[in-house]
């Protein structure tokens, strides 16, 4: 059967151990970006969307055109991909939950995967978008076998670099594989790594990468705290300069 028979956990404040938990209090933002190559079914794609619908649906959202400032709110946004981002969604399309929901309408197509491009495209219309928040942080969510090919693992290279200065974090989903790990080892660490047997074991993945999502608020907060002590220590030095 193609479509989810999974029924996706919703937690509880008894279930949870953390109330992080809840990305409904916490204020981030997230691309995720889903594979829907030929090494990739049909069946475990859908189960990718239902995957990053599940987490939207708990999140904090006003996005689109119409967003009240920096810091009022999370954001998402999506793009599938196989050779290319063939579909997508930008952040300020997206003002709540069933705006996201459109993902629906975009059905599996094939064909080989191209992460570096992905990335690429990611860090065009997301990193350096106008209606990226720079108040909050902002992540990558990656559902991806993980078999980039040719040229583009250099590309993959590259691009990965680019966007580690640039997000909080890259949250990377896959199923095992040496090659799999190889590959991913490029674009995340190993605590936002996540690997599974079976596409059917996504629905026990949401409540961890929600917890990694919402933990990306404090890393974002110590990541500017750095950055503006290194700012003044550069001031400082110039001024012993002068």
């Amino acid at each position: 059967d193609a479509f989810m028979t999974n029924v996706f956990p919703a937690y509880t404040s008894d279930q949870c151990a953390k109330t992080s938990c809840f990305p409904n209090r916490t204020k981030f933002q997230v691309v995720f970006a889903l594979d829907s190559s030929g090494s990739v079914t049909r069946p475990d794609y859908i189960r990718m969307r239902e995957f990053a619908k599940s987490i939207v649906s708990r999140m904090c959202i006003n996005g689109g055109e119409n967003s009240d400032g920096p810091k009022t709110c999370g954001q998402a946004g999506y793009v599938i991909y196989n050779t290319s981002p063939e579909s997508f969604l930008k952040f300020k399309q997206v003002s709540n939950y069933e705006e996201f929901s459109r993902i629906d309408n975009y059905e599996y197509r094939g064909g080989a995967p191209r992460i570096g491009d992905l990335f690429e495209f990611i860090h065009q219309f997301y990193v350096d978008s106008e209606y990226t928040k720079t108040g909050i942080p902002l992540n990558v969510v990656l559902i991806s076998d993980g078999q980039t090919q040719g040229d583009d693992k250099e590309n993959m290279e590259k691009w990965t670099k680019i966007l580690k200065r640039r997000v909080t974090k890259i949250i990377t989903i896959s199923k095992r594989s040496m090659f799999n790990e190889n590959t991913l080892q490029l674009a995340t660490s190993l605590d936002d790594r996540y690997f599974l047997y079976d596409y059917h074991e996504l629905p026990s993945l949401v409540y961890p990468v929600m917890e990694q999502l919402c933990q990306s608020v404090a890393e974002h907060k110590n990541i500017l705290k750095r950055k503006s002590l290194e700012r003044r220590a550069r001031r400082r030095s110039k001024g012993q300069q002068g």
